[in-house]
């Protein structure tokens, strides 16, 4: 945790979003079980509560808990795999440099949103967030610390349009990382 002290704000938000993502997917995916979800619950807990404060003080206890919090995501996703938004963050980072944690904070909402009534465990997911959240909800929370790091937060800011998003989705879509969301999703 100490090596992190140094890091700039924008990495230490990008490295908390990314954290996001995969305690999120290794709940929901479909091969989601006990050892993901009991990782992802602990994860969510130490982030939501120390990734701001990592960014304001740069206080070593945060930094601590984020990088518990990284790592407990880290098992929670190698245990379920990765999902829908880790495949439609991949083109957004090797096509257009979006920084990976950013780019599926990015896909995260609207992954959630596919998603939503389509995994097991739904309503114990859902006081996680909303214990975890206190008061903010997740667009908030994600604008209020990318806006601590001057980090963007629409696909436009990264020059992308809504021309091109039909070819990031047929991108997506040409990984396996679909076969493991919960929901069956296609490219329309």
């Amino acid at each position: 945790a100490t090596l992190s002290e140094t890091m700039p704000p924008s990495i230490t938000v990008a490295s908390g979003l990314s954290t996001r993502a995969n305690w999120k997917e290794g709940f929901w995916a479909k091969k989601g079980n006990a050892v993901s979800k009991l990782y992802a619950a602990k994860a969510v807990s130490l982030l939501l509560s120390n990734l701001e404060q990592s960014v304001k003080t740069n206080h070593i206890r945060h930094r601590t808990s984020m990088a518990i919090a990284s790592a407990m995501a880290g098992v929670s996703l190698g245990a379920a795999g990765t999902t829908l938004c880790q495949a439609l963050a991949y083109p957004l980072t090797i096509e257009y440099g979006i920084d990976h944690g950013v780019a599926s904070a990015l896909t995260l909402a609207d992954a959630y949103q596919f998603n939503k009534g389509g995994f097991v465990d739904e309503q114990y997911f859902e006081e996680l967030l909303v214990k975890g959240i206190h008061h903010q909800s997740l667009g908030n929370f994600v604008k209020h610390v990318c806006t601590l790091a001057e980090i963007p937060t629409r696909l436009a800011d990264y020059g992308i349009t809504r021309e091109v998003l039909p070819e990031i989705a047929e991108k997506a879509f040409n990984q396996k990382l679909i076969e493991n969301n919960p929901k069956e999703a296609d490219i329309n």
